[in-house]
Parts: structure tokens; sequence; C-alpha cells
């Protein structure tokens, strides 16, 4: 076991007897407080830690069954992708014992059809569908709350920040996303949440570990009322890769779920930080505004993400749900890690409704590069849509569809058809 690994097992296990400490102080009686009309009575012993943990090791289960299909269709493969798996997970949660609750979710992702590119060595001349098959512990963590309105979580969590542009769980992947951190989060302050934390390695979409040399993240989320909400943030990365150590800073405004006026705007900016031995600077901005005509929500955006430009890197999203952002037939997913060099301007709108209790959602995209490194031009359209219903509280199925035109004959991107059916348990 690394230093690393010893050092975050032993604050688990110091934070959880702090708690247990803590309890059995603040569990004595007072003698004041007892009924003098009981008085020739015995008062009843107040149970010992061990006592109470025997009665409160009970806790609630969760799980889900998520069995789905996939098929890819990319010009830069010999062959197509053909998938069909299923993911299981299993949750258990304690009830809460002296300010503490742990929660653990174990994870596996079978696949029946695996004539896909799984990023882990499978079938290098296929498409990419990047859910290797394997299992793991995708979530372990004790909730500690002896502070009021505080929430510490010590172990492997799924972490989420404001619309998980920098940090989220990529649940679209079967295997998701997972982190090994500390986090606390506070609500004291109305209206206020403070969320600050720091990861120490990555799980990944394809059951890889990657570690950090500490990333720190921190985010202040203030509502201002129903309709407005405005959110401030920072991410510290110091990577084991010194060229990838980066700082972010960034302001997020946005509109409430219920609002009549959608808006989400935000602007992020990026430096050099740690041990990068150079000057950077890039920034990413996105923009979507929409409204409501009769039962159809229409939306427009443009989101942009600064390539490399001399000494300055290409922008770097972390360890973002790539899948949400820039088309579902995910041709910029490199953004993670910085990858994308000629950078991106995507332009698009979209339509969101219900028919007969079914969502259809489609939008439409146009991709072009920012700077000029190996591409200076048109990357390429797409046509999304989805179509989903939830059947029972338990149930929902989904098809998803994504078709990407390659645009400039020269662009590094090619034709790609993706089409997902799911359907998805959840108890």
């Amino acid at each position: 076991m690394s230093f690393k690994s010893k050092f975050f097992a032993t604050i688990c296990a110091a934070s959880f007897l702090t708690g247990i400490n803590a309890q059995e102080k603040a569990a004595e009686p007072d003698p004041a407080a007892a009924d003098d009309r009981l008085a020739v009575e015995e008062a009843p012993k107040p149970m010992n830690w061990a006592d109470e943990l025997n009665e409160k090791i009970w806790g609630t289960f969760d799980g889900q069954i998520r069995l789905g299909y996939e098929f890819v269709d990319d010009d830069k493969a010999e062959k197509n992708a053909y998938s069909l798996g299923v993911r299981l997970r299993l949750g258990y949660k304690t009830e809460e014992f002296f300010g503490n609750q742990i929660y653990i979710e174990g994870h596996v992702f079978t696949d029946f059809l695996d004539d896909y590119n799984d990023k882990d060595g499978q079938n290098p001349n296929r498409a990419v569908i990047a859910d290797p098959e394997g299992s793991r512990i995708h979530q372990l963590y004790d909730d500690i709350t002896l502070i009021p309105d505080t929430t510490i979580r010590i172990g492997r969590q799924e972490i989420i920040v404001n619309d998980s542009r920098f940090l989220g769980n990529v649940d679209w992947r079967q295997n998701g996303q997972s982190f090994d951190a500390i986090t606390i989060k506070n609500t004291s302050i109305e209206n206020l949440t403070f969320f600050f934390g720091y990861i120490d390695e990555v799980e990944t979409i394809t059951l890889d570990n990657v570690e950090t040399d500490g990333l720190f993240f921190g985010n202040i989320h203030y509502k201002i009322n129903e309709d407005h909400n405005v959110a401030v943030y920072s991410y510290l990365n110091d990577s084991e890769n010194d060229a990838k150590d980066t700082a972010t800073y960034g302001v997020r405004a946005n509109s409430g779920k219920k609002s009549k006026f959608h808006y989400d705007v935000s602007y992020s900016y990026q430096t050099d930080y740690a041990d990068y031995d150079d000057t950077s600077e890039s920034d990413m901005f996105m923009a979507e505004v929409g409204g409501k005509v009769k039962e159809v929500k229409l939306l427009g955006g443009y989101h942009r993400i600064s390539g490399q430009d001399g000494k300055d890197r290409a922008f770097d999203t972390l360890y973002s749900t790539g899948h949400k952002f820039n088309g579902w037939a995910d041709q910029f997913l490199s953004t993670n890690g910085g990858g994308l060099t000629n950078g991106l301007e995507d332009y698009y709108i979209g339509a969101v409704t219900k028919v007969a209790g079914v969502k259809v959602a489609i939008f439409g995209h146009s991709f072009h590069t920012t700077d000029n490194n190996t591409f200076d031009g048109h990357y390429g359209d797409e046509l999304d849509l989805l179509i989903a219903k939830k059947f029972t509280d338990e149930l929902t199925g989904l098809i998803k569809f994504a078709y990407f035109k390659q645009g400039d004959s020269d662009a590094p991107t090619e034709d790609k058809t993706m089409l997902a059916v799911r359907l998805d348990y959840k108890f």
C-alpha cells in the first residue's frame, strides 16, 4: 500500500473514532433532568457505543439494474461496434451512529455482446464503446455530521459539481466515475452552500485508477431566489504529469428549474499551477438561453473552448461528464485532459417536449475550431435525438441517437453514427 493510501486510510479511521468518542460524551444523561416521581426506581443504564452500534447496524439497501444496447459506426474505425450488457449495482447505507453514516456500493458490468473497442485492449480495429467488462467498489464512504449543517464525506464517492463541466460521475457510461476524496459541504447560511474537496485518486470509466498529487476544488453556490442562482468555483490540479498542472477559476449564473426564462452562463479562466514550468493561459465560455412556447421548450447556445496558442495550452475540462456537452456522438471528449489543441466553438439549437408522457428532445450542432494548429475550419455538424419514458418510479427507458457529419474534408473528425437503447431499473 502506498504512503498516500495509508495516510488516507488513517484519516478515515481517526475521523470515525473521533465521532464515537464525541457521541459517547454527548450521550451521558443529565441527572437534573430526571423525573422525581421515578426517584425510587433505578435509572436506566445508558447504552455504551457497542450496544448502540448493535442496535443501529441495520440500514437501507439500494440498487440498479441497467440493460443497455449500443451501436457505433465510426469512419475512423475498420469495423462497427456492437455492445449488449448489463450494469448491476448494490448499495447499503447504515443508520446514523455517533455522527457517522457509512455507505458502500458494489458495481459489476457484464457484456453479452462484446464486438467493440473497450479502450482496454479489446477489438482495437472496431469503433470505441468505452465500457470494459469488470467490477469494483464504486463507492465506500463515511458521512460525518458532528458539526451542525455540515457533512464531511471521506472515502470513495461520486462527485458532481454544478453542471459537471469539470467534475462528474459520467453516468452515461456503464462503469461511471468516482473519486477517492474528502469533501465538505456546509449549508449553515441560508441559501448559501459551500462545497470543498481534496481528490487523491480517480476511478475512471475504463476501470483504471488515476492517481493525482492533489486536486483541490471549491464551489460556493448562492440561491438568490427561485429564479436565479450564482456560483464561483476553483480547481487546483496538481497532476502526476507536470505538463497537466492547472489552476482554474470561474463564475456561473443560471436560472431556477421552474423559471419561465431559462439561462445558463459561465466563464472559466485557466492558468499554470504547481510544477508546470512555463506560463500558460486559456479560457472557456458557455451560454445557453431558452423559453417555453406552449408545451415545447426551445433552447439555443454557444460553447467556446480555447485551443493551444503558442505557449498557452489548450483548455482542460479535467474529469467532467464530457458526454453531456458538445454532442452525443462524443467527438470532443479530449477536452478532458486538454487534448483538443485546435479548440472548439459549438453553436447549437434544440427543442424539448413531452408527447403522451414520452420525453422527446432534438438538438442540432455546428462545430468549428478556435485555433490553427493541425487544422483550422469546420469540424462538422451533428443531429441528436432522445426519446425517454418513465414507466414507473423505478423503471425508465430511453433511445438515444446521434449522427455527426464531417465538415471540411481535411478535418480530423469523420462521419459517426451512435444508437443506444437502455432500460434502467432502480430500487
